[in-house]
């Protein structure tokens, strides 16, 4: 998962709550909403999970994970959030191989070890410390 574990939970009490109140949206509209939401969720989770030759239909870890590579071939592709027809109809539209999984990111060598650091790892001090210290500051 690169997304912070707690995210849903502050965008339901404030975000999602705010914009429901103002635009009195119906619970249908919510619930589709929030699907949509927790399916871009998915798509961001460390598996590999591809859809192969409906890669093109709805989007899947696998592919959007291309979208985040750090292999310069895969730059600018993949941006869908939930329906890659529109990465293939603007041209950014990249089909993975079956056994295509890139390393992503800004690769600084930095990530959590355990449970507890990818649970608090949104919360430490990036500042002063090396890359591969974990030391948590509040």
């Amino acid at each position: 998962m690169r997304h912070f574990w707690l995210d849903p939970l502050l965008k339901t009490l404030t975000i999602w709550l705010a914009v429901g109140l103002i635009f009195k949206a119906s619970p249908v509209i919510a619930g589709i909403y929030a699907a949509a939401t927790y399916y871009n969720f998915w798509v961001h989770t460390n598996v590999r999970v591809g859809y192969g030759r409906w890669s093109w239909l709805l989007n899947s870890p696998q592919f959007h994970r291309m979208h985040h590579s750090a292999l310069p071939e895969h730059f600018d592709c993949n941006y869908a959030a939930l329906l890659p027809i529109y990465d293939l109809l603007g041209g950014s539209y990249r089909r993975p191989r079956p056994d295509e999984y890139p390393p992503t990111g800004l690769d600084t060598g930095e990530h959590p070890r355990s449970f507890v650091q990818a649970v608090i790892w949104p919360l430490r001090d990036r500042r002063a410390e090396p890359a591969a210290s974990l030391e948590i500051r509040i």
